[in-house]
């Protein structure tokens, strides 16, 4: 695997959240989004060697890389409202947390047009974020 590589498609990424991330705080008080914060974390932890290259992790960071890559170039393209994003991104969140993954699953179906399977993986994706942050 190419360690750079992977750190310069991050650092792409971190680059696209950037761009992408709303100018205004979401109601709900929060100053940045989870992806955002993800993005920067992920590319912090490529560059401080703090995962193993081995086994799953690497390929998890580029799995939720991945995901929130369409994401953010759906909200620059114009396809999604960056807001209307934001406060999905929240619902979806909080349902997790309240281990409501199927009612989550839908929320993401509402505003996303998409296969089950691909809504499953999209909160799975963010189920392990939240996961993961706890355990940091």
């Amino acid at each position: 695997m190419d360690k750079q590589l992977v750190e310069d498609r991050l650092k792409m990424l971190v680059t696209l959240c950037d761009e992408t991330e709303p100018d205004i705080p979401d109601d709900k008080g929060d100053l940045f989004s989870g992806m955002y914060m993800t993005a920067h974390e992920m590319l912090d932890r490529i560059e401080d060697r703090q995962f193993s290259w081995k086994g799953f992790e690497i390929q998890g960071i580029m799995e939720q890389a991945n995901r929130i890559w369409k994401v953010r170039n759906k909200i620059k393209s114009g396809e999604w409202d960056g807001l209307e994003h934001t406060i999905m991104m929240h619902e979806i969140e909080d349902l997790i947390r309240k281990n409501q993954k199927i009612a989550a699953i839908k929320e993401y179906r509402k505003v996303v047009d998409c296969t089950l399977r691909e809504a499953k993986d999209f909160v799975d994706s963010i189920q392990a974020s939240l996961v993961g942050k706890l355990k940091h």
